[in-house]
């Protein structure tokens, strides 16, 4: 097992507390690809999401029957299990249907971490589109206390790849921290077990990325261990 896995520690959770990149997330690497007509083509294809209707595909804990308990517990607080929270495209799954041939810089920029048993998720929201403070490993609220007694030893690991510059009223909070003005193929390494984040778009443009799960290899490994990111040109 990786070093970085053996220390990794569960997420504080003291709201006051200042976090900063390389404990439990940090900027990994840039493609400097050219995915302006890809993004668009991905589009075509994308099926909601909603908060009420998500599987958890790679989670360890899973959700209520019905994500019942989850609703609630939202609703309770006012909130709407309707949600929209992105809209997305998942590979292999559907990779009969939509060929990768139309996505060769996207192809390319998910092949160079080198991941087994994986997925690749094409997620954009669309403007007004939100998804609320949450663990990508466990459904409902995020609590310290929640995340102590759920399963975390999974060796699965996430990245999340820009496609788009940034525009101004687009965010992601990892943990206590509001990550902005990316560049287009800006990519992160976030440690989606215990880290609480949440992403919105208040702008007026679209905001794509992808989302990429799989097993490590030893490149993998290397590439979330490295101080210095990687710069791939096209």
């Amino acid at each position: 097992m990786p070093q970085y896995i053996k220390e990794k520690k569960v997420y504080h959770f003291e709201k006051q507390r200042v976090d900063s990149p390389n404990g439990y997330f940090k900027r990994v690497g840039t493609f400097h690809f050219d995915f302006s007509k890809e993004w668009p083509e991905a589009n075509k294809y994308v099926k909601d999401a909603l908060y009420n209707k998500q599987n958890y595909g790679h989670a360890s804990n899973k959700p209520s029957k019905g994500n019942v308990v989850e609703d609630k517990e939202l609703r309770d607080l006012h909130g709407n299990p309707d949600q929209q929270m992105f809209r997305s495209v998942v590979w292999p799954k559907r990779e009969k249907e939509i060929s990768l041939d139309n996505f060769p810089n996207m192809k390319r920029a998910f092949e160079y971490f080198e991941l087994k048993d994986y997925t690749w998720k094409y997620n954009v929201q669309y403007p007004t589109d939100n998804l609320l403070w949450h663990i990508d490993n466990l459904p409902g609220k995020p609590t310290k206390e929640r995340v102590l007694k759920s399963n975390t030893t999974s060796t699965t690991v996430r990245f999340l790849v820009f496609l788009r510059d940034w525009e101004p009223g687009q965010g992601v909070i990892f943990g206590n921290d509001f990550f902005h003005r990316w560049r287009s193929g800006d990519a992160w390494w976030f440690d989606w077990l215990t880290l609480p984040h949440s992403t919105f778009n208040m702008s007026w443009e679209d905001r794509p990325l992808l989302q990429i799960t799989g097993e490590p290899t030893e490149k993998t490994n290397k590439i979330i261990r490295e101080h210095v990111p990687f710069s791939i040109e096209s």
